[in-house]
């Protein structure tokens, strides 16, 4: 594996990975954000609507990682993978951890998450995980110690997204029928669904360059 790379070298990653997955990129993106829309407008009282959109999320976010495994040569097109219970397994332990590092004074959720954030690719990539859901954890915690602040600053994007969505989450405004007001929630569901895309996303450029690609880019790429 390579120790390092550079900032722009991550950018450009991260917009290439983006082009080439743009055919599930953008339908992921427009269902997010649509289905996030109706829920928060139309069922915002309803005790169930926070967990059904994170589960409705989780299993979208399976899809993606799995096409951009696609993608860049991981698994075959159509092939299973590691399958669903071992990103089930994975995400399990990441959420848990960086849930209770958010809850810890927000930072070391962030310092979680950073040093985690390779763990996806990694569980698709067969010389890296074997399809075993805890060593991505182990592995990603070791690529991402030398790259660590260039993630760091590319995470803060996504951060600043997310601490706008909350914003206008904690309050939206109320219309004469006390349901929230509409451009607000679409702008929030809009930068919700870009901070999950662009995390993934994030994770697999991040791979790909501490690993030198695994594959030359053009033959990853064609």
């Amino acid at each position: 594996m390579k120790a390092t790379f550079e900032f722009d070298e991550l950018l450009a990653k991260m917009i290439e990975l983006a082009q080439r997955s743009l055919v599930s990129l953008a339908p992921l993106f427009v269902v997010l954000t649509a289905v996030g829309l109706g829920v928060d407008y139309y069922l915002s009282d309803s005790t169930f609507a926070g967990l059904f959109l994170t589960i409705f999320q989780f299993v979208l976010s399976y899809f993606f990682v799995k096409k951009l495994a696609e993608v860049v040569g991981f698994i075959e097109e159509g092939e299973i993978g590691p399958g669903f219970g071992a990103y089930f397994g994975l995400s399990f332990v990441m959420g848990l951890g960086t849930g209770i590092g958010f809850l810890l004074l927000v930072l070391p959720g962030m310092y979680l998450t950073i040093r985690w954030i390779l763990a996806y690719p990694m569980l698709f990539a067969p010389r890296e995980s074997g399809g075993n859901p805890a060593e991505p954890l182990r592995a990603s915690w070791q690529a991402t110690g030398p790259v660590f602040w260039k993630l760091a600053v590319a995470y803060l994007f996504s951060l600043v997204a997310l601490a706008l969505t909350f914003y206008i989450y904690w309050d939206p405004g109320f219309d004469e029928l006390l349901r929230p007001q509409l451009i607000p929630l679409a702008i929030a569901n809009v930068l919700s669904s870009a901070v999950l895309i662009y995390n993934i996303i994030l994770g697999f450029a991040a791979f790909l360059l501490v690993s030198g690609d695994i594959h030359e880019t053009v033959e990853v790429f064609q």
